[in-house]
């Protein structure tokens, strides 16, 4: 099995925040978990993005707009699971528990994919923060913190999927 995705690679500054993200979907919902790693957690503030917080952009249809659609939706929820929302998202479509720990805290969310159906080979945009898929499979997942870091994790896209199909992270 290849390597859990991982950060480490700044795109802004030498240091910050650092994360292992895994995903899981099954049909219905998207999950997450996030394992941060930052010794300075801030949510001072008045704008919830720049806050300590994991932002997820889904878009349902893999319509790939420049604008959000009605399937498309903005999720974030910070060190304190304090959540706040974009497009379609809501309070209604989104569950999340935070739990601080020494050096960070760790993420678990479950987003109500409402949008489609699940059909075999099905496709959704998902955006932790911000992800690209390379023509090569390599992943780059960006991500921020109030810290005014901005951070790239990265990872193959075969390893991704053989982790979401082998390990459950809700239980």
């Amino acid at each position: 099995m290849g390597q859990t995705p991982s950060t480490g690679q700044w795109i802004q500054g030498s240091s910050g925040a650092t994360a292992n993200v895994k995903t899981m979907w099954d049909g219905r919902f998207l999950y997450v978990f996030a394992k941060v790693s930052d010794t300075l957690l801030s949510d001072a503030s008045s704008n919830p993005w720049e806050e300590d917080s994991l932002e997820i952009f889904i878009d349902q249809n893999l319509g790939k707009t420049p604008y959000y659609q009605a399937d498309d939706a903005q999720y974030r929820v910070n060190f304190d699971n304090v959540q706040s929302y974009g497009g379609s998202a809501s309070s209604a479509k989104m569950t999340s528990s935070v739990l601080t720990v020494a050096g960070g805290y760790h993420i678990e969310a479950a987003i109500d994919l409402d949008a489609i159906t699940e059909q075999s080979e099905t496709l959704i945009g998902f955006d932790p923060g911000g992800m690209i898929l390379e023509d090569d499979g390599e992943v780059k997942i960006y991500y921020g913190a109030s810290d005014t870091v901005e951070c790239v994790a990265t990872a193959d896209v075969d390893d991704l999927v053989k982790l979401c199909l082998e390990q459950s992270v809700l239980k």
